[in-house]
């Protein structure tokens, strides 16, 4: 499937057989440890973006979603703009001092949003306010649920807290989490798809995966760091549902050329559209734009994954 060659200058340069290795996916074949770490060692970005992409086609086709969301912090409350309620959710952001000041933060905004979902921070950061409070993290999912808190915004797979214990507990308790994510570039690509794997046994429901680097280390990851590890995400780890893209974090860009390397769903296009640099170069107008460039077609949604009509 894969051989050794030479480059230019006598490094060993490791070749990807690529039909070999659609033919094993496409049969539903896993793919032995040899030939994982084989597609990791790989620095053929043509060849593992055509894997990637071709791999997202016979999951998702041409169809390509995007969620248009409305930030909501903590400090500020509810946005007061009635064109809010016509994005796909809401997300709380921000760090509440106390299980009682974040239950109450949530139905105050629960009541504003309406029939739009609310999501909010993650599952680490309730964790520890759980711990702080000598609470179960399930209780603490529990009184948000019943608050009106639809969906956690991501989980961390490579964070401090075990995430089969917190995505598991989110799922007892009917609490949806939006997306798993990392903190940096993957450097144990075997470790991360096992640990992707228990996750989602554990959560038991279709699981989407945000593989970008996010804060200070989105910063510094390259660009062919950046859509190696949307492709390697989409190739080791098939039993996921979808492979996400920040439209805002990562830039439009980014995002576009992700689409190309595997990604199927793209995050955060900032409601209200701001369209103060002319009518081409609003958000909602520009995320159609890059989608369908890529020669895909664009489906927005909202946070129960249902497509949202104009």
């Amino acid at each position: 499937m894969i051989e050794a060659q030479r480059g230019c200058r006598g490094a060993e340069v490791t070749v990807v057989d690529p039909t070999r290795v659609l033919e094993r996916l496409a049969a539903g074949d896993a793919l032995t440890d040899d030939e994982t770490a084989e597609l990791i060692e790989s620095r053929d970005l043509i060849v593992l973006g055509m894997l990637g992409d071709a791999v997202r086609k016979r999951q998702h086709g041409r169809r390509v979603t995007f969620v248009r969301v409305v930030e909501v912090p903590v400090e500020t409350g509810p946005p007061p703009t009635e064109d809010a309620r016509t994005c796909g959710l809401w997300r709380l952001t921000g760090a509440p001092a106390s299980v009682e000041t974040l239950v109450a933060f949530v139905r105050q905004v629960a009541r504003a949003a309406g029939p739009v979902p609310i999501s909010g921070f993650s599952l680490e950061a309730l964790a520890a306010l759980a711990r702080r409070e000598g609470r179960p993290l399930t209780d603490l999912l529990a009184a948000l649920r019943d608050a009106g808190l639809r969906l956690v915004a991501d989980g961390l797979i490579d964070g401090a807290v075990d995430p089969v214990e917190t995505f598991g507990a989110a799922r007892h308790v009917g609490v949806s989490v939006e997306r798993a994510t990392v903190k940096g570039l993957v450097r144990d690509w075997p470790a991360t798809a096992a640990r992707l794997e228990r996750v989602a046994d554990a959560y038991g429901d279709a699981l989407r995966f945000a593989p970008l680097p996010r804060g200070d280390a989105a910063a510094t990851a390259t660009g062919y760091d950046d859509v190696r590890q949307v492709a390697l995400a989409r190739l080791l780890v098939p039993s996921l549902a979808s492979i996400q893209v920040d439209w805002r974090l990562h830039g439009p860009k980014l995002a576009q050329v992700a689409l190309l390397f595997g990604a199927d769903d793209i995050d955060v296009v900032v409601t209200p559209d701001d369209a103060t640099l002319g009518p081409r170069r609003g958000q909602l107008v520009d995320v159609h734009r890059s989608i369908e460039a890529a020669q895909l077609e664009a489906v927005e949604r909202d946070g129960r994954e249902e497509v949202m009509t104009a």
